[in-house]
């Protein structure tokens, strides 16, 4: 008798230890987890380039880490902000795109994660290629007065007493591509590369593609807010040649 109850008491203490082990292992799998999605959220992400609107400076297929210190949702209820300059590459809320389920939301920082960024669950719009993020430049800022001629942006500052080009406005160097001008087009649409003057409210910053080809931007969908900018663009870590 006193074997078996030995026996019985190994196998307690077995067990216990095993689950003790498991617990431990699985506290910090959640400790991982919770640390990525505060990476993912509140510090630094990365993200594939989608497609040519901001040729030359960035081509499909590269991949670039970026910021989202002061800007993503979690800050809103927070006294922090970031600073946008003029010339910022950013991300920007795409216009229409379908909310995902929660599960979703959920789940798909560490699918990202795990397959590097190059895999997520997709909503029913990202599936037709309507990415939720879109990468533009911010070209003017609020306070800002601006025209566009022969798709060159042209910017009076708060403070300013002439119009300037977007170049000569911000310090950060960059070419744009220019389509080809077509008679037919009629001035001021967006094809014309032509905009009427404008000048920005309080919270308002319009912002372009360098490859004035691509539409989808300030442009169509008009300003965006500072809530509409997700992240900002620190570096690019995977570089491709154009095609």
């Amino acid at each position: 008798m006193a074997k078996k109850g030995s026996f019985r008491k190994r196998s307690y203490q077995q067990s216990q230890a095993l689950l003790k082990t498991a617990m431990k292992y699985l506290f910090m799998i959640i400790g991982l987890i919770v640390l990525l999605y505060f990476i993912r959220f509140t510090l630094f992400s990365t993200y594939v380039i989608s497609n040519d609107a901001m040729l030359p400076s960035y081509v499909k297929g590269e991949m670039v880490l970026t910021s989202s210190w002061g800007l993503s949702d979690i800050y809103d209820a927070l006294p922090i902000t970031h600073n946008i300059k003029r010339g910022d590459v950013v991300l920007v809320e795409s216009p229409g795109v379908d909310k995902q389920p929660w599960w979703a939301w959920l789940v798909n920082p560490i699918i990202r994660f795990v397959s590097g960024n190059f895999l997520w669950i997709k909503s029913k719009k990202e599936e037709r290629g309507v990415p939720s993020l879109i990468v533009k430049r911010v070209v003017a800022l609020p306070g800002d007065t601006i025209r566009m001629q022969g798709h060159e942006l042209f910017i009076k500052t708060g403070d300013g007493e002439f119009f300037v080009s977007e170049f000569e406005a911000s310090n950060a160097v960059y070419e744009v591509t220019i389509p080809m001008r077509y008679e037919a087009w009629l001035h001021h649409t967006p094809f014309s590369g032509d905009v009427s003057t404008y000048t920005l409210g309080e919270d308002e910053y319009f912002v372009l593609g360098d490859n004035r080809t691509y539409i989808n931007d300030s442009r169509t969908f008009g300003v965006v807010s500072r809530y509409q900018i997700h992240a900002v663009i620190l570096f690019r870590y995977f570089k491709r040649k154009p095609m």
